[in-house]
């Protein structure tokens, strides 16, 4: 198994306009294909991990988002929080 994969991943997802360095060896596609699949395989199993998936997870949702344009502004949210506190205190 490549170290490299999963970090190659990781910048990816991470910094998707910045080029990952490459190994020190080449692999094949499929290799890079099967070595990703067993470390997100292993991030999914084993809970200590958990959190991290969820916030990899969590990341690519957003950069979706932007770039699809799917933004809100930084007040709205903020004031719409305020706004369910303060109904939540209220009840």
């Amino acid at each position: 198994m490549q170290p490299h994969a999963l970090h190659l991943i990781l910048l990816a997802l991470m910094c998707p306009n910045k080029e990952p360095t490459m190994p020190a060896s080449i692999i094949s596609l499929a290799e890079f294909k099967s070595a990703a699949s067993q470390q997100i395989k292993n991030l999914q199993e084993n809970p200590a991990h958990q959190k991290t998936l969820a916030l990899l997870r969590l990341m690519m949702q957003g950069e979706n988002d932007i770039q699809h344009g799917r933004l809100t502004a930084q007040t709205e949210v903020f004031d719409q929080l305020k706004q369910r506190l303060i109904a939540e205190q209220n009840d």
